[in-house]
């Protein structure tokens, strides 16, 4: 029988480019939890260059990790997505940073968790109807709200000309879309239509960001992206939904990812992606900003600093 497919951010994480990666193999989830907050325990999670070590750290280790669309659920038993609350053996672009960030600002399993849900769930309690589905009216308020992130992209470029896109979403009818179920197998939420939920995204075009493509132009690059810092979670706004605009949703964001530094000072965008054949993969940030604006899928970045628990 067919799964639905439920959260709307889930159907996108397109655009990167394939780069080699090994699979890991993977034990239990309360095992594999443990190993991963043991391999980043040297940093503290509450200072930000511990939080952005851990970061680093954390999302390195689930490199290679095959991507799959919408992983996880409300766990055995749930009426309309019983996929598990917790798992480590695929993801998707937001599952994956979820599960980065939630670890990174725990010192123990316990913690981890209730981070998990509280990035998931608008009251940190699973059900479909408190998830946050839609990036924009949904994920973005919800960790901004609670203090897991801040807005960091006028802070890093404050020269720099930034646009404005207002999304205005009816999340009872795109919940219905997406999961491709009737009304009354939904929760309460997905029960009142017609009222729509607003969101202002404020964000950095590639152009702007990139700067002209001269010998000046080149060392501005350079500069620019030398400021943001290892860590930071990038969303990507654009037209790069097409699952989305076939079921009549105009979300905008559509991938998610993180930036990180490497050794040798080449920031990549570290991201769970179905290109090739489907993992979490780095690819370099400058040539993702290129490629998305020459197939005019990506209209701007949000840039987003991760806050100390």
């Amino acid at each position: 029988m067919r799964r639905p497919t439920f959260k709307a951010a889930l159907l996108l994480c397109a655009l990167a480019l394939p780069l080699a990666s090994a699979a890991r193999p993977a034990g239990t989830v309360q095992e594999e939890l443990t190993t991963l907050l043991a391999g980043a325990s040297a940093e503290s999670p509450y200072s930000e260059p511990g939080l952005r070590a851990r970061i680093d750290t954390l999302s390195a280790a689930l490199l290679g990790r095959r991507y799959r669309r919408d992983p996880l659920g409300e766990g055995a038993g749930a009426t309309v997505d019983p996929d598990p609350l917790l798992s480590f053996a695929a993801f998707d672009c937001v599952t994956y940073v979820e599960t980065v960030l939630a670890l990174a600002r725990a010192r123990d399993p316990q913690q981890a968790e209730a981070n998990l849900l509280a990035l998931r769930y608008a009251g940190g309690v699973p059900s479909f109807d408190g998830r946050t589905h839609l990036p924009s009216v949904d994920w973005l308020p919800n960790a901004l709200g609670k203090h897991v992130l801040a807005e960091s992209t006028p802070r890093l470029f404050p020269e720099l000309r930034m646009a404005t896109l207002t999304v205005s979403l009816d999340r009872a009818a795109a919940l219905r879309r997406l999961a491709r179920r009737p009304p009354g197998a939904l929760g309460a939420q997905a029960h009142a239509a017609g009222t729509l939920e607003q969101a202002s995204l404020r964000y950095l075009t590639p152009a702007e960001l990139l700067g002209r493509a001269s010998a000046r132009g080149e060392t501005e690059r350079r500069e620019r992206l030398q400021r943001i810092p290892s860590g930071t979670v990038v969303l990507m706004v654009g037209r790069g939904a097409r699952s989305l605009r076939r079921a009549g949703v105009a979300e905008a964001i559509y991938h998610f990812g993180l930036a990180i530094r490497r050794p040798d000072g080449t920031l990549v965008l570290r991201s769970a992606t179905p290109g090739g054949h489907g993992s979490v993969r780095d690819v370099p940030f400058e040539r993702y900003l290129e490629r998305g604006a020459r197939t005019r899928r990506l209209e701007g970045v949000v840039l987003l600093q991760p806050l100390p628990a």
